[in-house]
């Protein structure tokens, strides 16, 4: 039987009513800097009572996260405590709990299951690039004004 059954996003425990009781749940040390208040409570007593681990993923697994974010094109927008989550998934081969369409877009690409707690969840992978909304010209996701004709930088989504 695997140690740990789900992986903790702040985004599934802030909008979810999770209890913890049937335990098995990971979650990384930057998860819970994100949490604040009643939720951050709540896992502070599950892991007192060990329904909950801290634990952190190995360099390997987030290495391997952040190319596939970057192939996505999510990694812009993913937190460290996203990368986090997603490379302890990745790592135990177990899902993660994340209402985070970021997180749920580069689980799909990792071949990670993911549980959505408030939203639906994602429908489809996509594949997102940054274009100037003026000229099209496509940008690494770094750049909010196009250096050509001044217009915003938008994330678009290809399927």
């Amino acid at each position: 039987m695997k140690e740990y059954k789900f992986v903790l996003d702040s985004s599934g425990v802030i909008r979810s009513n999770l209890d913890f009781s049937c335990g098995g749940y990971a979650i990384p040390n930057s998860v819970m800097a994100e949490l604040t208040n009643r939720a951050r409570d709540a896992v502070e007593q599950a892991i007192a009572s060990g329904k909950v681990k801290p634990i952190e993923p190995s360099d390997s697994s987030l290495s391997k996260v952040k190319a596939a974010a970057r192939e996505t094109g999510d990694l812009n927008v993913l937190s460290e405590a996203d990368l986090d989550a997603l490379a302890l998934a990745l790592e135990h081969k177990i899902p993660v709990i994340s209402d985070d369409y970021a997180i749920q877009n580069t689980a799909a690409k990792l071949g990670v299951e993911f549980k959505a707690t408030f939203h639906e969840g994602i429908r489809k992978s996509m594949k997102w690039i940054f274009k100037c909304t003026g000229c099209r010209r496509e940008y690494d996701g770094k750049t909010t004004v196009c250096s050509v004709c001044g217009s915003p930088v938008k994330r678009t989504g290809q399927v």
